[in-house]
């Protein structure tokens, strides 16, 4: 987890020979793969839509992209200026699953979680 890339290793790599130039290279390369990654995640998505829209390629992949970042930003918030803060808090309707999260004490990144983690891979599984 992050204990292990972000505390153990640097103190790792900060004992052994070379270590800081080591360091530098393993976390470039962590970042090439994590950035390999979210282009292969939004591929499927991108595909789909350009097919059934004909809207060009990279416009779409534009706004996939930038949506996963905004949404994105508010997961990194929740974990410093929006710490505290509930969100979606409101009377059913729509947002009912956003407002049971934030009820239940649950921040952004909290009710992020529990919707992909309860809802959409359930789903996922089920083959939709």
């Amino acid at each position: 987890g992050p204990g292990l890339m972000f505390v153990a290793l640097p103190f790792a790599f900060g004992n052994v020979a070379f270590g800081q130039l080591m360091g530098v290279v393993f976390f470039v390369l962590v970042a090439v793969a994590a950035w390999s990654s979210a282009i292969s995640l939004l591929e499927p998505m991108v595909a789909y839509l350009v097919e059934r829209t004909r809207i060009r390629r990279a416009w779409v992949t534009f706004w996939l992209a930038f949506t996963c970042w905004f949404v994105g930003l508010g997961t990194v918030f929740s974990f410093n200026i929006w710490q505290k803060a509930k969100f979606f808090v409101n009377d059913g309707g729509v947002f009912h699953l956003y407002q049971w999260g934030a009820s239940n004490g649950l921040d952004f990144f909290g009710v992020i979680d529990f919707f992909t983690s309860r809802v959409m891979l359930p789903l996922g599984g089920l083959g939709f």
